[in-house]
């Protein structure tokens, strides 16, 4: 992977190939760096670092560069990430597009649910890099996945329910119709990327593999009753927030936090957390 840019790699390139190899006071030193096995999230943290000084791409672009080998393929046995090009829909439970699993990833490197400006980024650099050094021997992108997997394993495992006819009485637009189209959104891996990075910073969660247990031994004696706090939670916020999607995911950060926390009331607890995370972002957000 060569992580400098292209304008001046093929100059060198160029310049290379018009050397006369017999000529030898013609040759001028060049100073080029080799990194030797990196990580992706290493990769990463030098890419954000070498373009400080530019207009770098954002955290999600690069790392969908960095990624981009992962489309199409399936991991953690079940979860298939597609690409755009693929011309497929994620219907399936363990179906997602690429993109939003990339999003919920950026979102647990970043720390922060919301979309990140230049400013951020340059803040993320020191995290990035800390990151890195922890993570010299696994991949956190496929730990990431893991969880996913383990979330939609714990909703499969509810059941296929539905909204109660009556519900499109008093909402006509709902955020999901069942608890799968709620939690396959970007908006929902976004926050749960987010709360488990938030969590593990805390000391909370050792790693991100504490997602996954965590979401084992989750559930719900009412799944209808859950998809039915959900859609009025989001609704709430649809119609008493001016950046819609950012509150959503918001909403959705504060959900696994009160649901991966042991010192709160929701921990473990789905139908709780769908209510206490509304309650926590009236109280954050006045």
């Amino acid at each position: 992977m060569i992580l400098d840019g292209l304008q001046r790699t093929h100059t060198i390139i160029d310049y290379l190939a018009e050397l006369d190899p017999s000529a030898t006071d013609s040759a001028v030193p060049l100073r080029i760096e080799v990194y030797l096995g990196l990580n992706r999230l290493g990769i990463l943290y030098r890419m954000l670092t070498l373009n400080t000084g530019q207009t770098p791409m954002s955290l999600r672009q690069q790392i969908e560069m960095i990624y981009t080998d992962y489309q199409g393929k399936t991991l953690s046995g079940d979860v298939e990430l597609l690409a755009e090009s693929d011309s497929k829909y994620a219907t399936k439970p363990f179906q997602f597009n690429f993109k939003d699993v990339v999003e919920g990833y950026n979102s647990y490197i970043s720390r922060d649910e919301l979309p990140m400006d230049r400013s951020t980024v340059l803040d993320n650099i020191r995290t990035l890099e800390r990151l890195a050094a922890e993570n010299q021997d696994s991949d956190v992108f496929e730990k990431y996945v893991a969880v996913v997997h383990s979330m939609v394993t714990l909703l499969d495992s509810l059941g296929d329910v539905s909204l109660p006819p009556e519900f499109s009485d008093t909402i006509t637009s709902p955020f999901g119709a069942n608890l799968l189209k709620v939690f396959k959104r970007p908006q929902a891996l976004s926050g749960l990327g987010a709360a488990l990075g938030k969590l593990i910073d805390r000391g909370v969660l050792a790693n991100v593999e504490d997602g996954s247990a965590l979401l084992e031994k989750s559930g719900s004696s009412d799944p209808e009753d859950l998809l039915v706090r959900l859609n009025e939670s989001l609704d709430w916020l649809k119609n008493n927030t001016t950046k819609i999607g950012n509150a959503q995911r918001s909403y959705f950060t504060y959900f696994f936090r009160e649901l991966f926390n042991d010192d709160t009331d929701s921990y473990l607890k789905l139908n709780d957390a769908a209510v206490s995370a509304l309650r926590k972002y009236q109280d954050q957000n006045g």
